[in-house]
């Protein structure tokens, strides 16, 4: 018989590892380093041009990753499409949408279970990382639903900079 005990896992530690640095060259983990922040856990602000799947405040830790993956990459494609048709130079999640984000994320962990568990959810275990909720609880239809809104009303909560 084997016993394997995994420890140590950081759900937004990927991104962190990566060496990811904002329009000032400001790594990733400096930003993050009072606690994760992004706008619809797919992009992150002052990081021009950069979406991400499958990662932090996205409904990630419950859905089925395929099925979550293949919503977060048809809205990038949309988004890459708009730009290219509206010759956008560069877009980037806006500062004020990404604290919203974050904000309505840890408002709805409160009304759950999760912020009493020690686990990584909440990134509760790593030694010296912000105990929050990483994940958004309302679902992966909820998301899409939200994705497809904010591509409706012309990427409401992005800059857009024309060429």
């Amino acid at each position: 018989d084997i016993l394997a005990l995994a420890t140590g896992y950081d759900f937004a530690g990927g991104l962190l590892k990566i060496g990811l640095t904002d329009i000032n060259g400001i790594p990733l983990s400096e930003h993050w380093l009072n606690g994760t922040k992004t706008f619809q856990g797919i992009s992150i602000s002052r990081f021009p041009n950069m979406f991400y799947t499958y990662g932090p405040q996205a409904p990630t830790a419950f859905s089925n990753g395929p099925t979550l993956i293949e919503i977060q990459a048809d809205w990038i494609i949309k988004v890459i499409d708009y730009c290219e048709e509206k010759n956008i130079k560069y877009i980037v999640a806006k500062e004020e949408a990404q604290e919203k984000w974050s904000s309505e994320i840890h408002e709805t962990a409160k009304m759950s279970l999760f912020p009493l568990a020690d686990s990584w959810y909440m990134g509760a275990n790593i030694p010296g990382k912000k105990r929050e909720m990483l994940n958004f609880l309302g679902g992966v239809p909820k998301y899409a639903e939200i994705l497809k809104k904010n591509l409706k009303n012309d990427l409401e909560g992005y800059e857009l900079v024309s060429n």
